[in-house]
């Protein structure tokens, strides 16, 4: 429906007045199909069509195969458009017209290197370009290219002089490295890795290279211990590539050295493109790397995971599902690729599909992470009955360093407590969170619901006082979660409850239509908006709130409240036993 919107678009911009303008028996001229069509490539480009423009440009190329602005528009949206075999066919017509072409050069050369066509890709890569991103692509392909020939002195020379600045010519002496294990000269090897880590680029790709060449070079534990503490360094990653390494080299595994040339190559584009394009915001740059490095080596991933990320990002959730999906079980990123496909889902608000990968890989990777996965799941559900067993096998399993290192999950099962109705124990893990200085950190702390102030006349007045003050402590954490997280509902909602049983209606009001506006599903953020409405005399839109939280799935003691209150108003329901 799109293609004919598009079509009926361009004919309206080359003046028809409607669809039959044109006169019946009437033909249309080349040059009007080639406006058109390049017209609606435009439009296509503009409103994100990804699956419309580059068919569009590459109509409006054949029609006019000189005109080099159109071929590689057509080209660089066909990469882009993961359509690798029209890339290749206008690549073939681009170099008909400009042998110089540098993306046209670079994708024919991409397809020789697969094919083992080392002479043919050599042709189209040697030669220089002003291109830099097309150039450091063929360099890093053509230096893999002389090392599958055999041509280890050439590909030296090409990783001697990568271009690019400082960021590639560390990406250089990676492949160096490489090149110096492969030959035996383990110390020059790991002389050009400790470069490589003091430029603070490619550190995993360093860990894991250095840990293949200490153990190829008979020394295991160092390998281990190196990588024990990259790990470490990075968060104590349960999962991933170095984890998963530590553990076979703990059973007495030993990896390969080196991977054949494609794969090196493959892992050479995937680097910068995060450490350098997506940084600098040249997301087209990285997709076409990414894209590249998995058609070289088509189980890299890691760049499925990273191209599966800029795709989510550009509302093409569909080629992500299908990358993330294709992570094998076996795989060291099978953990990292579908949490990311319960991300999709989660934002497509398939939250059922959502959990069910979660249940799925907790099942068969139970780590740290998984469960936090699946207990944040619930959280977003808000099922927090469910959550709580989670959130205390998560802290149950966590030593005292770890905690005071990320005490997110003793936060997260005080949140559940509070949602519950298990106000002293909520009150414990807030206030064990404050103890560790959370705020200085800029991570989450307290969130409390003031349900329990007290009523006079039922209590003594020395627990009168004492209930007041910890009250004010209560309302003090409140503020101090507030300027941490503004964005969660559950936060403000505590914030405007805190107003609210202190009289501070109108206070009140505006933080709990805020957090209103978070969580618009939340039954208990509703209620408490209808609540506050009452007290300002705002009768009718009060029993507008109630009754939408009624629609919200309350918990039955709310339901009961709720109900009270449409019938009778808010004094009915605090009356009532």
């Amino acid at each position: 429906m799109l293609r004919s919107l598009l079509l009926t678009t361009v004919a309206c911009l080359m003046g028809c007045t409607t669809p039959n303008a044109v006169p019946s028996g009437a033909e249309i001229s080349g040059e009007a199909k080639l406006y058109a069509d390049f017209l609606a490539g435009t439009y296509a480009s503009n409103v994100s069509d990804f699956d419309a423009r580059a068919d569009y440009y590459s109509r409006a190329f054949a029609r006019a195969p000189e005109d080099m602005f159109i071929g590689r528009r057509a080209l660089s949206f066909a990469l882009l458009d993961g359509e690798i075999d029209l890339a290749r066919a206008l690549a073939t017509d681009i170099l008909n017209q400009d042998a110089k072409e540098p993306m046209a050069r670079m994708v024919l050369g991409e397809r020789a290197f697969r094919r083992d066509n080392y002479k043919e890709a050599l042709g189209h890569f040697e030669p220089d370009t002003a291109d830099l991103t097309m150039g450091i692509a063929m360099d890093i392909m053509g230096g893999w290219v002389s090392v599958a020939s055999g041509d280890r002195a050439a590909a030296r020379k090409q990783f001697e002089s990568m271009a690019g600045g400082s960021d590639f010519r560390t990406l250089g002496e990676l492949q160096l490295a490489l090149l110096d294990a492969e030959d035996g000269d383990t110390d020059e090897a790991l002389a050009r890795l400790d470069k490589v880590d003091e430029s603070g680029l490619y550190f995993t790709d360093s860990a894991l290279t250095r840990a293949r060449i200490l153990v190829n070079a008979d020394r295991r534990d160092e390998a281990i211990t190196g990588l024990k503490a990259f790990n470490e360094a990075n968060g104590n990653l349960l999962s991933g590539p170095a984890a998963e390494m530590i553990k076979a080299l703990e059973v007495g595994e030993t990896p390969a050295l080196s991977l054949s040339p494609k794969e090196q190559a493959a892992r050479a584009l995937t680097g910068p493109s995060f450490s350098f394009f997506v940084r600098a915001g040249a997301l087209d740059a990285a997709e076409l790397y990414l894209r590249m490095a998995l058609d070289l080596d088509p189980d890299h991933d890691l760049a499925k995971i990273l191209l599966g990320e800029i795709l989510d990002n550009s509302e093409r959730a569909d080629g992500a599902l299908a990358l993330y999906k294709s992570i094998g079980a076996d795989s060291p990123y099978v953990i990292s690729g579908r949490l990311a496909e319960a991300n999709v889902y989660f934002d497509r608000e398939e939250d059922d599909k959502a959990l069910d990968v979660l249940e799925a890989i907790n099942r068969s990777n139970p780590t740290f992470v998984t469960r936090e996965a699946l207990g944040r799941a619930r959280l977003i559900r808000e099922n927090y009955e469910e959550a709580l067993p989670l959130y205390d096998a998560l802290v149950a399993s966590q030593t005292e360093e770890e905690i005071k290192a990320d005490p997110t999950p003793v936060y997260l099962r005080g949140v559940s407590h509070e949602r519950v109705g298990n106000f002293d124990k909520a009150v414990a893990d807030f206030r064990r969170v404050l103890a560790i200085g959370l705020q200085s950190r800029n991570r989450l702390v307290a969130t409390i619901r003031i349900d329990q102030n007290p009523r006079p006349g039922q209590r003594a007045i020395g627990e009168i006082k004492s209930a007041l003050i910890d009250l004010v402590q209560a309302f003090e954490m409140i503020e101090k979660a507030v300027e941490l997280e503004p964005t969660s509902g559950a936060i403000v909602d505590s914030l405007g409850w805190g107003h609210y049983k202190l009289g501070r209606y109108t206070e009140a009001r505006k933080h709990l239509e805020k957090a209103a506006t978070l969580s618009p599903s939340s039954a208990t953020i509703i209620d408490h908006l209808g609540d506050v409405y009452w007290k300002l005399g705002r009768f009718r839109e009060a029993g507008y709130q109630w009754q939408r939280a009624l629609e919200l799935d309350p918990t039955d003691e709310e339901r009961a409240k709720i109900r009270l209150k449409l019938k009778g108003g808010l004094e009915a329901a605090n009356s009532a036993p």
